[in-house]
């Protein structure tokens, strides 16, 4: 059946996904809103098993002296932006793990890495749950909005890069369309205006967009470190406990003043590294600065967002990934 439907709506919002295929339909934010590159994309994988094994799943504890519940990482397992992260519950008989690599020829998918490391675990039973997919790991676009259109999600690039989280973060920019969007039919006008949803982007990019920004210029730091590099940001105390957490919570990390003489004495002895490490961080109050400052009115959007589009791909899409 090759019927065609026909529908009218002064809005449609994109929540498509990757495949964006709403804002593909668009010209003007077809231009616009590249899709990534292998190189800037996440294929990750998670699963859950049932553990049949108890006495093997307390061996697996054992080999890696951890208690039931503690999560177990490995970071750098495929390349710099990629991580086996597995957890045991013998609580609960249950084990789950999440995987993901950068998906770039000669390094293994977030499911291969996944399907090879459960596959010497004879404890392990029943898969009950099983899902890869693949994420965008980029800024979110400059152009969140056409006539008629808005985009939310993967296919407004909603994506807390540093480590491909989306869910959050497309949920909060959900509740900033929403709240657009009615004020907006609350008062009597079309909806899918470009004045009526200006207020969608402003709001997004100026209270988050540092921080997404941030994390894309972290993501594509860690995605350029070696093994060896990886392991010094751990084991010379780098990265600390306040930066870990920042990442994990998703909010702007602080340096806590405990931690400072350990990470300093940390770079010193890793100088290279140190280098491109503060390179990356001393882009952070621009960044921030910038986002805040959003173009407040649709009128000027075609060239003053192409600006503000540029002036923050030179802060962030100018670190290397190699």
């Amino acid at each position: 059946d090759h019927t065609l439907t026909r529908i009218n709506a002064q809005l449609f919002v994109d929540c498509s996904g990757m495949s964006a295929v709403v804002r593909k339909a668009n010209p003007w934010l077809e231009q616009k809103c590249k899709p990534p590159r292998p190189e800037h994309i996440c294929v990750a994988a998670q699963a859950v098993y049932q553990v049949d094994d108890l006495e093997g799943a307390r061996g697996f504890l054992a080999k890696h002296r951890i208690e039931s519940g503690e999560v177990l990482g490995w970071v750098g397992v495929e390349g710099g932006f990629s991580i086996l992260r597995p957890e045991l519950d013998l609580n609960h008989k249950s084990f789950s793990i999440l995987t993901g690599s950068i998906a770039k020829q000669g390094f293994r998918s977030g499911k291969r890495i996944l399907d090879d490391f459960v596959a010497d675990l004879p404890w392990l039973g029943e898969c009950e749950i099983y899902g890869h997919r693949a994420i965008p790991l980029r800024r979110p676009y400059a152009h969140q909005v056409a006539p008629g259109l808005a985009l939310l999600g993967d296919a407004g690039s909603h994506i807390f890069s540093s480590h491909g989280s989306g869910i959050g973060i497309s949920l909060i920019a959900a509740r900033i369309l929403s709240d657009v969007v009615g004020t907006a039919y609350a008062s009597g006008a079309d909806i899918g205006t470009m004045e009526s949803l200006w207020g969608y982007p402003k709001k997004f990019h100026r209270e988050y967009g540092g921080l997404l920004g941030f994390a894309d210029a972290m993501r594509r730091f860690s995605q350029s470190l070696t093994p060896e590099e990886t392991r010094m940001m751990f084991d010379e105390g780098i990265l600390t406990v306040g930066m870990a957490r920042g990442g994990l919570g998703q909010f702007r990390p602080g340096l806590e003043i405990g931690e400072a003489k350990e990470q300093l004495l940390g770079l010193m002895k890793t100088r290279p590294l140190a280098a491109k490490l503060v390179k990356v961080l001393g882009r952070i109050p621009a960044i921030f600065a910038l986002a805040a400052r959003f173009p407040g009115r649709p009128a000027q959007s075609r060239i003053t967002v192409g600006a503000w589009d540029y002036a923050m791909s030179r802060l962030i899409d100018s670190v290397s990934v190699e």
